[in-house]
């Protein structure tokens, strides 16, 4: 368990980091959100921070940027110094959309040269209206324009609560998810199939603005795809690493998830900028806002997120299930000491039962024969002195009890003599069965009281014992006279029930039958 902590403690480290991350990014953004598109400048509507770059007829390149006007509304131009890192193919470019209307979209390289602080010259320039007229008609002038997005500022004091909110959201929808499968099927998935189609729409629709056109249907794929096999390296992972503990499994995991989305974004962000360029109809906004989340880094955030909230949906559900089994140890712990100390109870009830009528056989004998009543005293020292080891033992071997038993036996053999007659089973796919302990002893001693046959003047007793898929039955056979229909056990037989019943709970029988042999049959049922 210390190791789930670390992992824990490792994993919701990561999730911050991503989330402070982005905070710190947003907020650079604001100071410094510099990201230009191809504009139509002239000298009335220049702004500080526009940059122009004039192709000459000889081809080379003269670039400077607008730093503010003067009082007589002149411009105040610092011209660039490093032209060679102006790439000439993406000046010329020109994008357009579906219908062939010309599209404006997010110049980064312009961004790279205006942040360049080594790429402009100290000395500042001064340009009338005539003179910037005059290079705007005789050369090639591509003029870009800073664009701010008002909405940066306004949501970057709430990136913090609103991706925090985010990972939550994933965390309660993966616990619902797996919650449902488990009260449902684990096998059909129909929770995870449906959620997974739901977050795709969902998804699509927030970060496209639009239902079903051409870049919604193209980002519903996208995801799609993506979390369907996601969905299915989860499935493999859980079999193939089931036996692993859980912290280092769920720990791998997230590592599984964090390098999938990782390359699911590097491929799948390559290919929809090639795509949405090319065929889609947007202006230059909703390109900006597209594109910067279609990077890797951007969408890559989202997957990291679900990596710590699957972790932390898998913890949860983890924590509540070695509740539960904490629960039931204590309440097994607690039957536990309920049926030790029943079965004492009972075993000391038995025990002092026997020693009753034993004592009564010997006092029987002590006027008549007196060698036979020491031997059956000694005999019954015996006996005790041998169940004095297995007293405290609730369950025992077949063979163990039939020790007991003949210990027992030769006790009413010294008052019987050769009327007692006993036939013991001694096949060894039995003798290994467990059994609680002191059963046979009082069927037996109640076979030995109600099993006289006054015709042959003897006891016959036959012990058998079977056993099959799922019990074991053990049948306790007698010569006397078919048990009676309204029959009543007696003290020991009852003893023996009650302890069944501590041992066995719904899974013992015990039946007196008449036809077409006497017996007690006892069955005994395996626990699966």
């Amino acid at each position: 368990m210390k190791k789930t902590y670390i992992y824990t403690a490792i994993i919701i480290f990561i999730g911050l980091s991503f989330i402070l991350w982005d905070f710190y990014k947003i907020n650079d953004e604001v100071k410094n959100d510099h990201h230009y598109f191809k504009s139509n400048l002239d000298y009335v509507n220049a702004e500080k921070n526009d940059i122009c770059v004039i192709k000459k007829s000889s081809e080379t390149l003269v670039y400077f940027k607008v730093e503010g006007l003067t009082n007589d509304h002149r411009i105040c131009i610092r011209y660039g110094s490093k032209p060679s890192s102006i790439p000439k193919e993406e000046m010329e470019r020109i994008v357009f959309s579906s219908d062939g209307n010309q599209m404006n979209f997010n110049q980064r390289w312009v961004s790279d040269i205006f942040n360049d602080e080594n790429g402009w010259q100290k000395d500042i320039s001064i340009l009338k209206q005539s003179e910037f007229q005059e290079l705007m008609d005789q050369n090639q002038i591509y003029c870009y324009r800073r664009l701010r997005f008002n909405s940066t500022q306004q949501t970057s004091g709430l990136v913090f609560p609103i991706y925090s909110g985010i990972m939550m959201g994933f965390y309660l929808l993966l616990l619902i998810v797996l919650t449902f499968n488990e009260l449902l099927s684990k096998k059909t998935h129909i929770v995870t199939i449906i959620s997974i189609i739901a977050t795709s729409i969902f998804v699509a629709r927030v970060f496209t603005g639009q239902w079903f056109a051409t870049l919604f249907n193209v980002f519903l794929t996208k995801n799609l795809i993506t979390f369907f096999l996601i969905f299915w390296i989860l499935k493999k992972f859980n079999i193939t690493y089931s036996h692993f503990e859980f912290g280092r499994k769920e720990f791998l995991k997230f590592i599984y998830i964090a390098t999938f989305g990782f390359f699911s974004e590097w491929i799948g962000g390559t290919v929809f900028n090639y795509i949405y360029f090319d065929f889609f109809d947007f202006n230059g906004g909703m390109l900006y806002e597209f594109g910067k989340f279609s990077n890797i880094m951007g969408w890559f955030k989202f997957w990291i997120y679900f990596a710590v909230a699957n972790f932390m949906s898998n913890l949860t559900i983890y924590i509540l299930d070695l509740r539960k089994k904490e629960k039931i140890f204590k309440l097994q712990k607690t039957e536990g000491t309920l049926t030790s100390s029943t079965l004492a109870s009972i075993q000391s009830r038995i025990n002092p039962h026997f020693l009753y009528n034993a004592l009564n056989s010997i006092a029987s004998l002590a006027r008549t024969e007196p060698r036979k009543t020491e031997e059956m005293a000694l005999q019954l020292a015996k006996f005790y002195d041998q169940c004095s080891d297995i007293k405290s033992k609730p369950m025992i071997t077949l063979a163990e009890e039939l020790e007991i038993l003949k210990s027992y036996l030769k006790i009413e053999k010294i008052r019987f003599g050769d009327r007692l007659q006993v036939e013991l089973p001694t096949n060894d796919d039995v003798m290994e069965c467990m059994i609680p302990s002191f059963t046979l002893q009082p069927i037996v001693e109640n076979a030995i009281k109600y099993g006289y046959n006054t015709y042959e003047n003897d006891i016959k007793i036959r012990i058998t014992a079977e056993i099959n898929d799922k019990s074991l039955i053990l049948r306790i056979y007698d010569s006397g006279t078919p048990f009676a229909d309204n029959l009543h056990s007696g003290y020991g037989l009852n003893s023996i029930s009650k302890k069944l019943k501590v041992l066995y709970p719904e899974r013992h029988s015990i039946s007196f039958i008449n036809e077409p042999e006497k017996c007690v049959e006892m069955v005994l049922e395996k626990e699966y």
